[in-house]
């Protein structure tokens, strides 16, 4: 099956995907969807959030998976 990471947009957090994810893992599909800098659960200081913080988290997350991905990004 398809091994997916899924980025939240600005005014949101990893989970804002929770339904998506929910329904592509009940089909047998790996998704992540992690919280960005300063979004959702991540406690990053708003002054250290930059679009280079944002882009090195998706990042960091794609490289440590172990098969390609689909990366999925919202606004």
């Amino acid at each position: 099956m398809g091994h997916c990471v899924w980025g939240d947009g600005a005014g949101h957090g990893g989970w804002c995907w929770h339904k998506s994810v929910a329904r592509r893992e009940a089909r047998g599909h790996k998704v992540i969807a992690p919280a960005m800098p300063g979004h959702g659960i991540d406690k990053t200081p708003i002054e250290q959030v930059t679009l280079d913080s944002i882009a090195s988290k998706i990042a960091g997350v794609v490289k440590a998976q172990d098969e390609p991905v689909v990366l999925v990004g919202h606004s």
